[in-house]
């Protein structure tokens, strides 16, 4: 069991106790269970596994103009990666009463890749853009997009087959950022410094591939870093943004590139040197109307199980960081995996796998107050693994009436789920 630092006094693990004695407990030590949430859970889907829809899901989730909704599974499929199946991309569509109807849009086959972690993106066109991280057939991850056809039918197109030589890198763990004109993205491994790179696709059909960065590691008056295992964020002047994990030699930061003259430059934002400010930023960071960055670090803060933290750019050319939540916990969260999400009013949503209040994993919403403090609102908190649990993906997606979508580990067929929450 991990201890709190500060009191070293441990309230309850309700994935061991079980919710019925955890919930007592909390009582008689006082502690209380938080009021009735107001939101609605309801889980749209059960992933099946091999070889049918896949699971589980890894990563979060993308809209369409239509109000669907695609992702990605890591395994299971008609592939036979392993004997678990090479991944799908999945679409799922409203209905009239309520119901999502789910639908496999594409099976892969580990030559086109397999061990998918990362979520799609969509141009306008209702094109689907991804990564894998693996092949069966000699490469390192591909680069994907998938093309709607007639009938339901989708074609598929390697835009990218990384061979870990040379330049190009390896295992794109991350997702893709639309940029200006560039489909950017990263890999995990390989490149010069062997530590990953930031590569960018452009050209007709994204056809034309070129690194931007790549990462080396060296604490020399560059201050670089790497790898980056998380999709990079870009702001409307076409910077991208993102978190590395640091390493034996150098510490963790939050990254700014930036183009100029032709040439992507590096600027470290922050260090995470002090564990007491957080550690391990294992997701990449969302970014409001103002410029100001939102993330979360798995490990760290005052109580060692994570944190929520802001930074905001200064007149200067500097940059503020701070902790928004320092996460307890159960009852209350634990060890964010993933980056938040920032809707247009400054609230900020995201999850924890762990923790809540039976242990299983809370999503959260954090709101500035006045006062410039930020109080946090349970949304949900996981209960059963039968109706989802551990929600470890990647990010929230927020719609125009508020309604939150993500997925889940667990359900009915223990391969994960999609889930919505509405207020």
């Amino acid at each position: 069991m991990r201890r709190n630092p500060v009191t070293t006094t441990y309230i309850c693990n309700c994935r061991t106790l079980g919710t019925a004695m955890c919930a007592a407990i909390l009582i008689m030590l006082g502690v209380g269970l938080p009021p009735a949430q107001a939101q609605t859970y309801k889980v749209l889907h059960n992933f099946s596994g091999p070889p049918s829809d896949g699971g589980p899901s890894d990563a979060g989730l993308a809209f369409d103009r239509q109000g669907n909704l695609y992702g990605t599974t890591e395994l299971g499929g008609s592939g036979t990666c392993n004997g678990y199946g090479c991944g799908t991309v999945f679409r799922m569509t409203p209905q009239s009463n309520g119901t999502w109807t789910e639908q496999v849009i594409h099976n892969f086959q580990g030559t086109d890749g397999f061990q998918i972690y990362s979520p799609v993106v969509l141009d306008s066109q209702s094109n689907v853009y991804g990564t894998t991280s693996q092949c069966t057939s000699g490469c390192y991850g591909t680069v994907f997009e998938l093309t709607p056809g007639a009938g339901g039918t989708w074609t598929e197109s390697i835009l990218e087959s990384f061979t870990n030589l040379g330049l190009d890198g390896a295992d794109p763990t991350g997702g893709l950022t639309f940029d200006r004109g560039i489909l950017a993205g990263t890999t995990s491994s390989g490149g010069p410094g062997r530590l990953g790179n930031v590569f960018g696709l452009s050209g007709q059909g994204y056809s034309t591939f070129n690194v931007l960065y790549s990462f080396t590691g060296d604490l020399d008056a560059t201050g670089d870093g790497g790898p980056v295992y998380e999709t990079l964020t870009a702001d409307s002047s076409g910077n991208l943004y993102g978190t590395n994990t640091g390493g034996y030699a150098w510490p963790a930061d939050i990254f700014k590139l930036t183009l100029n003259n032709g040439q992507w430059t590096r600027t470290i934002l922050y260090q995470f040197t002090d564990g007491g400010n957080g550690a391990d930023p294992s997701g990449g960071v969302a970014i409001d109307a103002a410029g100001n960055l939102y993330g979360t670090t798995f490990d760290g803060g005052p109580y060692s199980y994570g944190v929520a933290y802001k930074l905001s750019p200064n007149s200067n050319g500097t940059w503020t960081y701070s902790v928004i939540h320092a996460f307890k916990g159960t009852p209350d969260g634990e060890d964010p995996y993933a980056a938040p999400i920032v809707d247009a009013a400054g609230n900020v949503y995201g999850t924890t796998p762990f923790g809540g209040v039976y242990g299983l994993g809370r999503v959260f919403k954090l709101t500035p107050t006045q006062h410039g403090e930020w109080t946090e609102t349970a949304l949900y908190d996981f209960q059963s693994s039968t109706t989802g649990e551990e929600p470890q993906a990647g990010s929230l997606l927020l719609d125009s009436a508020g309604n939150i979508y993500g997925t889940a580990l667990g359900g009915t067929h223990g391969n994960g789920v999609v889930f919505e929450i509405t207020p």
